[in-house]
């Protein structure tokens, strides 16, 4: 096979933008101060970008007893008898988010309704 130093620098450069765009994005952590509408969410990378402008760990769990929300597990990799465990993730756009300053409680309003998330400590 020939190598192809066209196609290398292309993907490199590829990766290289979207590593830039990443590291542009700020960390809703305990420190943060927020009241977000937020319009567009998806998960990248184990992070869930909000606005692309924040994020936060896609892996934050939802609390078991939500009610209002609606959470489909369509995952097909899941070996039966396994249950889901809703993360954050889990929960498209549109809804608020509002956060107190050095605080770890994430309040998040979708619907009229209300979920307390906590962060958890792993986010760095």
């Amino acid at each position: 096979m020939k190598f192809n130093k066209t196609l290398l620098l292309g993907i490199l450069i590829i990766l290289q933008t979207a590593c830039n765009n990443y590291q542009d994005l700020i960390e809703i952590d305990h420190s943060s101060e927020l009241n977000l509408q937020v319009n567009e969410a998806y998960n990248e990378r184990g992070i869930y970008i909000l606005n692309n402008k924040y994020y936060l760990n896609s892996s934050i769990k939802l609390p078991e007893d939500i009610k209002g929300i609606q959470i489909e597990d369509d995952a097909i990799w899941r070996p039966n008898g396994l249950k889901n465990i809703p993360r954050l993730s889990d929960i498209d756009a549109p809804f608020q988010i509002f956060k107190e300053k050095n605080n770890d409680s994430i309040y998040l309003i979708k619907a009229n309704d209300t979920i307390i998330l906590k962060l958890d400590k792993l986010i760095q």
